[in-house]
């Protein structure tokens, strides 16, 4: 409805004041109906793109960039086939491990859905007429001032656990591939991948891996 004059007088406001705060709050209210779509449309993103297979999919697909920088730009006509076995094993972890920091980053950022958020580990949990739970984290200086004046205050504890999304088919290497010229077999890497798994057959790697 519209204001009047003595609406705006009122509230202590000339017309041109009200004039301006309506058009401030119907900006606000765009700017919010906004984000939630965006929101929601990244939320969709992410949920197609592969699932609890995301860590696999991720790792496959940089694998393949990979192979195809070496064959236009490295000059190896083989590309990933032209690497040796520890070759590919060691650069198969240091992709996967990338991988999982990336989609450990987003499942933590949607979850958050753009409240402030506070990463942390969960050190002890006592259940006694309810939950008593106690977090450990780093400080963080942008989120203490809200974290302090959420104290006594009712909050929401989002349990989001990117290791949904880690759980995939091992993606391994050629067997006896031999090494390159001149280059030492690079020591193992935490977290190899060990057993036999499998890629999408239209995959450049898929020969490495059957």
């Amino acid at each position: 409805m519209a204001r009047t004059k003595k609406d705006a007088g009122d509230a202590g406001m000339t017309m041109e004041q009200a004039a301006a705060a309506d058009a401030e709050r119907q900006a606000g209210e765009t700017l919010q109906m906004t984000e939630a779509e965006a929101d929601a449309k990244f939320r969709a993103h992410l949920a197609g793109l592969g699932g609890p297979q995301m860590v696999g999919d991720l790792t496959q697909g940089m694998l393949e960039i990979v192979d195809q920088l070496m064959k236009r730009h490295g000059g190896m006509k083989k590309g990933w086939k032209g690497l040796g076995e520890f070759d590919q094993k060691d650069l198969i972890s240091r992709v996967e491990w990338a991988a999982k920091e990336l989609v450990a980053g987003a499942v933590s950022g949607v979850a958050a859905n753009r409240f402030a958020s506070l990463p942390a580990i969960l050190d002890t949990l006592n259940i006694k007429d309810g939950y008593k739970v106690v977090l450990k984290a780093p400080i963080n200086p942008d989120v203490l001032p809200k974290l302090g004046a959420s104290q006594g205050k009712q909050v929401v504890l989002v349990l989001a656990d990117p290791e949904v999304f880690a759980r995939h088919d091992p993606i391994k290497p050629m067997k006896d591939q031999p090494a390159l010229p001149g280059v030492p077999e690079p020591a193992a890497q935490p977290g190899e991948q060990t057993e036999p798994g499998n890629v999408g057959g239209d995959s450049p790697l898929a020969g490495a891996v059957h």
